[in-house]
């Protein structure tokens, strides 16, 4: 829904309204239904075909995965991270979140 809003040469503000160039706030109104459409409806629609067709044809059961699995050139397969290596990643976390700082429980001597 963010694209259209875009195609359309709209944004999305702070608040949550989609403004159109210097047309006023307004939010964004559904009237097909309760819900939004949802993304793997899309993808079907776009691929012309339909879950039933997808099932009737049961084509992930009789086949395997067509890639290998991943390789480390020097050492075969790739191995899990352990113990140093492991505490050494950085997290894996949204650049949009911020930590506040944490303050000690012990109360300092003076």
């Amino acid at each position: 829904m963010a694209e259209l809003i875009q195609a359309g040469g709209g944004a999305v503000g702070e608040d949550e309204l989609i403004r159109v160039g210097d047309g006023p706030a307004m939010p964004f109104l559904w009237e097909f239904g309760d819900t939004l459409p949802k993304p793997e409806d899309f993808v079907l629609a776009c691929s012309g075909t339909t879950l039933e067709d997808i099932y009737r044809a049961a084509e992930w059961e009789s086949q395997g995965p067509r890639m290998g699995a991943p390789m480390v050139l020097d050492r075969g397969p790739v191995q899990p991270l352990i113990g140093v290596a492991r505490q050494a990643m950085p997290r894996n976390e949204p650049l949009g979140v911020v930590h506040s700082l944490v303050v000690s429980a012990k109360p300092q001597s003076a």
